[in-house]
């Protein structure tokens, strides 16, 4: 047995390939929120070989909120950057800021600076989002605050976090109820804010199937 190993850094990671196994992979810290995926795909080849992971669940958490940052990065963002009063792009951001809200609904099962982040930026991001869409604030007020968001958004990426061990909290049933990852954001394109438009009449369906209302 290759006994327990702490994971600090992704360097930590990788450097199991040439260590015998199988053992414990202990979660410490992740250097970086935007290396969650690369740590989930070591962790997960580890496991397949017979490795034990206790924090799995706050390691999935962690890749879901990596995951769903990128999408408003790289998706939404230029989009809104093209046109802020594109109606599709804007659901988006109010549907990816209800994705994260979701994390900080699930505190036992993500590393506590991500739990506390996600509420923070994903009331940000549905709120504003629901404001212009709703004519509560202006589509050139929320222009001038897209650079904030951005930096917003990029900060929680290069942030790190220490994950929290759980005393007798086994990885099944960690992950009963646990926030999954959701499938690609589909980009929008242009269309100008009316207030019809931007009530949508009925609550709009995001990209997963899931009905976010307005309301």
């Amino acid at each position: 047995m290759a006994g327990n190993r702490i994971v600090v850094a992704l360097a930590d990671l990788h450097g199991l390939v040439d260590v015998d196994g199988p053992g414990t992979i202990e979660l410490s810290v992740l250097d970086f929120v935007s290396n969650a995926d690369a740590y989930l795909a070591v962790v997960d080849l580890r496991m397949a070989e017979g490795w034990q992971c206790p924090l799995l669940p706050q390691l999935r958490t962690a890749a879901k909120f990596a995951a769903l940052l990128t999408r408003v990065r790289d998706e939404v963002l230029p989009v809104l950057r093209a046109d802020p009063a594109d109606v599709q792009a804007l659901r988006s951001l109010r549907n990816r800021g209800n994705k994260i809200q979701k994390i900080h609904k699930h505190p036992t099962l993500g590393p506590p600076q991500i739990v506390d982040e996600a509420g923070t930026l994903g009331n940000r991001l549905t709120r504003v989002a629901r404001e212009v869409l709703k004519g509560r604030k202006s589509v050139a007020t929320f222009s001038e605050s897209l650079d904030d968001i951005e930096n917003h958004v990029a900060r929680c990426l290069q942030d790190s976090a220490v994950f929290d061990p759980v005393e007798g909290l086994g990885v099944e049933e960690a992950e009963e109820g646990a926030p999954s990852v959701d499938s690609g954001e589909a980009k929008s394109g242009a269309s100008t804010v009316g207030s019809e438009d931007a009530e949508g009449g009925a609550p709009s369906a995001d990209d997963d199937g899931e009905e976010v209302s307005d309301k």
